[in-house]
């Protein structure tokens, strides 16, 4: 039975993360799908910012808005507050002379309650949604909307860069994991089916925006349900938004595990709709990628388990193999506590950081904590990224 468990958890584990690559890159060679049409457009667009007690960096953010190059009487500014209680909104009002809009609820609902309640007030015909800590390249914008210019196009990813200022693991960690999750959206996007995007840039048609359930996460739904739809979802690395990494592991863990419990709602939200409309390749890439992502550390924990009941040569060396990674995390953890930063450590202390914050995204969902509301963060570490948008594109 040992043996069994063992080698049903490492083929998934393999799987998950070099068997799904190896078939969107075998499904990309047959795909007979003719390549998306992108030209220079300027559409009228309408960016919403998604802030609670944003006032660190709300006058950062809305100052980048003001400074995209786009034309104006086309573009729109609008800063949904979810109930903040600081002085977010009183900055935001210092700029409605220059076009910019707030929308404040005063009752806290969450990130989908305030974008619910700010969508029939939009006039854009493309839809930018970004957070309040994300600061857009000059030309973000121009670049996001140039895959509309194909009538198949319902949603664009634009490209997300981490900085991280005081060079710590985790976000040092998390760098590496990104640029694997590029490549991953880059398959995809040849498939025309990017699964899911990121919160701090995105675009969707306006008629294709739909109301969301506050307890799931726009970003990943969203999309996902444009695809659903018959649409193209694409990731457009070109347009550029930059965001600090998280400042600590205490921080990731808070961050990772919300983004873990409302994707598994997220899920749980998309199977039937997915099922309903036949989309068999959505279904496949959703299981593959998110749901084998969420459940990992249970994966991790039953390989480790079952290899301990095994003997012989080969079993003691897959052991040892595993212990090594969370042996040189506890080092990493260890040596970070006392100022001294291993970048070589960083990866298996950021695999074991992430893992643990799925693990209590898990917990969550099963013990039916609020998912709805969100914390703010301190937004010190974003501020001590300076002056790191505009111009052209920086890796």
């Amino acid at each position: 039975m040992w043996e069994i468990v063992f080698w049903l958890s490492l083929a998934t584990i393999v799987y998950h993360y070099c068997g799904y690559p190896l078939v969107l890159l075998a499904l990309n060679r047959l795909s007979k799908r003719p390549p998306i049409q992108m030209a220079a457009m300027t559409p009228s667009v309408s960016l919403v910012i998604s802030a609670y007690n944003e006032e660190e960096v709300i006058r950062k953010k809305v100052e980048n808005a003001l400074a995209i190059d786009y034309p104006k009487d086309l573009f729109e500014i609008v800063v949904a507050s979810d109930g903040s209680t600081d002085q977010t909104c009183a900055i935001v009002q210092e700029y409605a002379s220059q076009g910019v809009q707030l929308h404040h609820s005063s009752e806290r609902r969450g990130k989908n309650g305030a974008l619910n309640a700010v969508a029939p007030h939009l006039h854009g015909d493309i839809l930018v949604f970004t957070d309040a800590n994300g600061m857009f390249q000059a030309n973000a914008i121009r670049e996001l909307v140039r895959p509309f210019a194909d009538s198949r196009v319902g949603c664009v990813c634009g490209e997300l860069i981490y900085r991280n200022p005081n060079e710590n693991l985790v976000a040092e960690g998390y760098n590496h994991y990104w640029r694997y999750d590029q490549w991953l959206k880059g398959l995809e996007t040849r498939l025309l089916s990017l699964l899911g995007a990121n919160g701090s840039i995105f675009a969707v048609r306006r008629d294709l925006n739909e109301w969301l359930d506050p307890r799931i996460s726009n970003d990943m739904v969203l999309p996902i349900k444009v695809a659903g739809r018959g649409y193209a979802v694409l990731y457009h690395p070109e347009a550029v938004s930059i965001e600090s990494g998280s400042a600590g592991e205490q921080e990731e863990l808070r961050r990772r595990s919300r983004i873990v419990a409302r994707g598994i709602m997220g899920t749980l939200f998309l199977l039937p709709e997915l099922v309903r409309r036949g989309k068999g390749l959505v279904l496949f890439q959703l299981f593959s990628r998110k749901v084998l992502r969420y459940i990992f550390p249970l994966l991790l924990i039953t390989l480790f388990i079952s290899n301990c009941f095994l003997s012989g040569p080969f079993y003691r060396l897959t052991l040892i193999a595993q212990v090594v990674p969370y042996a040189l995390a506890v080092l990493g953890h260890y040596l970070a506590q006392k100022g001294i930063k291993v970048r070589l450590l960083s990866l298996p202390y950021y695999f074991c950081v992430g893992n643990l914050a799925a693990l209590k995204g898990l917990f969550k969902i099963l013990s039916f904590q609020e998912l709805a509301t969100w914390e703010g963060f301190d937004r010190r570490y974003d501020l001590a990224l300076g002056d790191q948008a505009g111009g052209k594109r920086r890796d």
